[in-house]
C-alpha cells in the first residue's frame, strides 16, 4: 500500500507539472504574440512618421538651395560696402549698411525658418529614437548646408552692423572736429578782449540767454566768419516737444552745447 500511494503521489505532482507549463506557455505564447504585434504597429508607425518627414526635409532642401546663389551676391555689395567706407558720409553709410540688411532679409529669415523645422523635427525624434539613424543622413546633409549658409550669412551681416556702427562714430567725430574749431574760435575771440574761457556767457549774451543767433552775432563783432551750418551742427534745434512737455527752447539747448564748447577750451589749452 505504501508503495502505491507514493506511485499515485509521483503521477499526481507530474500530472500538475504538466499543467502548468502547458499554462505558462500559452502565456508566453501570448505574451510574445502582443509583443511581436507592438513591434509591427511600432515599426509601421516609424515608418509612417518617416514618410511624414520627407516632404518637409525636401523643402528644406529645397529653400537651402535657393539661398545659396544669392549669398554671393550679398556678399559682393557687403564687400562693396566695405571698399567704400572710407569715403562714405555717415549718412551715406549709415543708408548702405541698412540696405545691405534689407537685401539679406528674406534669405536671413529662410534659414531661421529652415533651423526651427529642424528643431521641430529633432523634438520628434527625441520622442521617437527609431527614427534617428533613418534621418542620420539627411540630417547630417541638411546641417552641414546651413550652417555653411548660416555662416556666410553672419559675415555679411557683420559687415553691416560694423558700417552701422563706423556712421556713429564717423558722425561723432565730425561734431565733435566741428565743435573743436568753434571752441578755438570762441576762444580767440575771448581772450582778444583780455577774458577767460569761463566768461563767455556773459560775454556773447549777458542777460544770459544764450541762442544761435547771439553765438552768430558775438563771432561777427570780433570779424570771425564761421558757416551757419557748422554752428547749426553744433547747436542743433529743438527737437519737437513730447505731448504735454515743457518745449525745450533753442537758448535752453544753446546754453547746455556752450557749456560743453566752454569745456572744451581745456583740450584746446593742452
Amino acid at each position: 500500500r505504501t508503495e502505491a500511494f507514493q506511485l499515485m503521489k509521483t503521477a499526481i505532482g507530474i500530472a500538475r507539472e504538466e499543467a502548468n507549463g502547458r499554462v505558462k506557455r500559452k502565456l508566453r505564447l501570448e505574451r510574445e504574440r502582443i509583443e511581436a504585434e507592438a513591434a509591427r504597429q511600432r515599426l509601421q508607425l516609424v515608418q509612417r512618421t518617416r514618410e511624414e518627414m520627407r516632404s518637409p526635409i525636401e523643402d528644406m532642401l529645397k529653400t537651402l538651395e535657393g539661398v545659396g546663389p544669392k549669398l554671393s551676391d550679398y556678399e559682393a555689395a557687403a564687400q562693396q560696402l566695405s571698399n567704400d567706407a572710407a569715403e562714405l558720409t555717415p549718412p551715406q553709410l549709415r543708408d548702405g549698411a541698412n540696405a545691405l540688411t534689407e537685401l539679406c532679409r528674406p534669405s536671413r529669415e529662410a534659414l531661421d525658418g529652415v533651423s526651427a523645422a529642424l528643431e521641430a523635427i529633432n523634438a520628434r525624434v527625441a520622442e521617437m529614437p527609431e527614427l534617428a539613424p533613418l534621418l542620420a543622413e539627411d540630417f547630417a546633409r541638411l546641417r552641414a548646408k546651413r550652417d555653411m549658409q548660416n555662416v556666410r550669412m553672419q559675415a555679411v551681416e557683420t559687415v553691416a552692423a560694423n558700417g552701422r556702427q563706423l556712421a556713429m562714430h564717423k558722425s561723432f567725430a565730425e561734431r565733435e572736429a566741428l565743435r573743436m574749431e568753434i571752441a578755438a574760435k570762441l576762444r580767440v575771440c575771448i581772450e582778444a578782449q583780455g577774458q577767460l574761457p569761463e566768461q563767455l556767457f556773459e560775454a556773447i549774451q549777458p542777460d544770459g540767454l544764450v541762442s544761435i543767433r547771439s553765438i552768430r552775432a558775438y563771432l561777427l563783432r570780433h570779424n570771425c566768419v564761421v558757416d551757419p551750418g557748422k554752428l547749426e551742427a553744433v547747436f542743433p534745434p529743438p527737437s519737437p516737444p513730447p505731448v504735454l512737455s515743457k518745449p525745450a527752447g533753442v537758448e535752453e539747448r544753446s546754453t547746455l552745447v556752450l557749456h560743453q564748447v566752454a569745456e572744451g577750451q581745456a583740450d584746446l589749452a593742452m
